[in-house]
């Protein structure tokens, strides 16, 4: 059963990393439920809840990245209880806000305070999240005309790419930020100039 439930895994993986989310959505709804196994165990059992709850939340996320905003709140339930995954479900969020121009305000601010510091000793897999969301939320801030708000999450972005040696997301960050630079404050200025030079912590 297990072997069985993480081969549907990866297949709608393979397919959601393709953008061909209907397709992913059967694999998930499968492997949500496996308790039509017979003869499970007690350890059995609880692979199977397992992926239910994986199911539950790939999901839902299948959802917003269709543009199915109905289910954020169902959505910020789920993050409350599975709280190890509230960085990449916060990314899907705010991807799929920025591709279908609807607002995750509430759902940031539930969460911001749970997301990992800027200046926090993360491992690459989880610090390119924590750029990516920071870059895709310094978007969604400058399509609300919040500049000041979206440079300052642009500068946590610049600043995640060059402490990991980032370089494309360094790149596409300098970039976006020579697109505003004139809205910057005196501070996110002298900010921007030291993370580059590389002598600037938060």
């Amino acid at each position: 059963m297990v072997y069985y439930g993480h081969g549907l895994r990866i297949k709608g993986f393979i397919l959601s990393m393709q953008e061909r989310y209907e397709e992913a959505k059967k694999y998930v709804a499968e492997y949500s439920n496996l308790s039509w196994f017979q003869g499970l165990d007690d350890i059995g059992k609880k692979e199977v809840d397992k992926f239910r709850i994986w199911g539950k939340g790939n999901g839902l996320i299948l959802e917003l990245n269709t543009g199915n905003k109905s289910v954020i709140p169902e959505f910020m339930e789920y993050l409350e209880g599975n709280p190890d995954i509230i960085l990449q479900g916060m990314l899907a969020a705010i991807e799929s806000a920025n591709r279908f121009n609807f607002s995750v305000d509430e759902l940031f601010e539930k969460f911001r305070e749970k997301l990992p510091p800027v200046n926090s000793d993360v491992t690459y897999i989880n610090g390119t999240q924590l750029f990516h969301f920071w870059y895709e939320k310094a978007v969604y801030s400058f399509k609300k005309n919040r500049l000041i708000l979206g440079i300052e999450e642009l500068l946590y972005a610049l600043y995640l790419a060059h402490k990991m040696k980032y370089y494309s997301g360094f790149e596409k960050s300098v970039s976006l930020y020579r697109e505003h630079s004139d809205y910057a404050t005196e501070q996110q200025k002298w900010n921007y100039k030291h993370i580059v030079e590389g002598v600037f912590d938060f």
